[in-house]
């Protein structure tokens, strides 16, 4: 606004100074989103170092030594979608390639708390997790939304116990 139209208002000089702490307390908020991004940049960064360095270590027949199955171009792609959808909604995993072929994603509450789901060439995932002493296990099918199982694991991996 320019100072001949706030001159119709008279002292503007309280506008001005709670102008000037409202433009701080924005610089000083934009901070914290900056260093917040850069802080989940950086670990989905790692997840996605973590999943290229998989397949580009197995994709060849026998990558382990002991003939393992390659990851397919297929099973990369799903990978690939899977974790960018993962990475909306859930702490990045870790990644490994299995020596069935496919991409495993593991993620890790403590020692004793943990789900994994395997990708591969086929829409089907497979999933399994382990809280604690107890266990379970199935399959779901991907088609570019994460599976009802897989986010209901998730959510009780990370959730406050």
């Amino acid at each position: 606004m320019s100072p001949q139209a706030l001159s119709c208002w008279g002292d503007t000089s309280a506008f001005k100074r709670t102008s000037a702490l409202r433009s701080d307390d924005v610089d000083r908020r934009l901070k914290e989103v900056d260093l917040s991004f850069r802080s989940a940049f950086s670990l989905n960064k790692r997840a996605w170092d973590d999943f290229i360095d998989s397949y580009l270590e197995a994709r060849f027949e026998g990558w382990d030594g002991e003939g393992s199955a390659p990851v397919s171009a297929e099973a990369r792609t799903r990978a690939a979608s899977f974790l960018e959808v993962c990475l909306q909604k859930f702490p990045a995993p870790q990644c490994a390639a299995s020596s069935e072929g496919s991409i495993l994603f593991e993620w890790r509450a403590d020692p004793e708390r943990r789900f994994i789901v395997s990708v591969g060439d086929c829409p089907r995932v497979a999933y399994a997790w382990v809280f604690a002493s107890e266990s379970q296990y199935g399959t779901a099918v991907f088609e570019g939304d994460l599976p009802w199982a897989v986010v209901a694991g998730l959510g009780r991996l990370f959730s406050v116990r």
